[in-house]
């Protein structure tokens, strides 16, 4: 991407075969705060990721991907959820469910799907930044968004092995809990981390950081 690599030029960044993966090796510091500033470019670069990714894809591509991973005896874990701001609950979430099996599947609600279902507040961070973060942790392997409010017609097209949850949700409240069990894989439910959740970490932000 030409105006990514001038902007990263301009700032002193390496530019190399590697892409993005060139950022990690510099020191934050000045050159990068600045580089994040220039007006547009951080977004490009989040588009550029999501374009560069091994790890995300829309659904139908990923069904295809994961038919080979059946073909090799991997079993393949599918959670879901907003993940709007990361935080240790969804990590702890995420590396359990991955133990469960080879291969892990998270399917993130689209920008849309999460105002509809958590107001015109949210999400945070956009379906591309979401999707960035989750895909440069090492325990995911796949990441999709879907549109829709639950992730039923996107379990219906990967048919996971396994179909993961957190704790406070009842197994029977499970979202294509019916869809798995038929195609003989299982439901686990994670015990729930307390004390973290999206909300809490927004509502100490705007009590801890309101201007007076």
């Amino acid at each position: 991407v030409p105006q990514i690599d001038k902007a990263m030029t301009e700032f002193g960044m390496p530019v190399g075969p590697f892409g993005m993966q060139d950022i990690a090796g510099i020191d934050v510091g000045w050159r990068i705060r600045q580089f994040l500033k220039s007006i547009g470019i951080l977004s490009a670069l989040v588009a550029y990721s999501v374009m560069e990714s091994t790890k995300i894809f829309p659904a139908a591509l990923l069904a295809e991907r994961l038919a080979s991973c059946r073909r090799e005896g991997k079993q393949v874990v599918f959670t879901n959820g907003c993940f709007d701001l990361l935080h240790p609950g969804h990590i702890y979430t995420l590396i359990q469910a991955k133990a469960l099996g080879d291969v892990l599947v998270v399917a993130i609600n689209s920008d849309a799907s999460v105002k509809r279902l958590k107001g015109e507040q949210r999400p945070i961070l956009n379906q591309e930044e979401r999707a960035v973060m989750l895909s440069s942790l090492a325990v995911v392997d796949y990441v999709t968004i879907f549109a829709e409010d639950t992730p039923l017609e996107v379990i219906r097209l990967l048919l996971p092995d396994m179909l993961v949850k957190g704790g406070d949700w009842g197994a029977d409240a499970v979202v294509g809990r019916d869809v798995v069990e038929a195609h003989g894989g299982k439901v686990v439910l994670i015990p729930y981390q307390a004390g973290f959740s999206t909300t809490d970490i927004i509502d100490r932000i705007a009590t801890t950081h309101t201007k007076p």
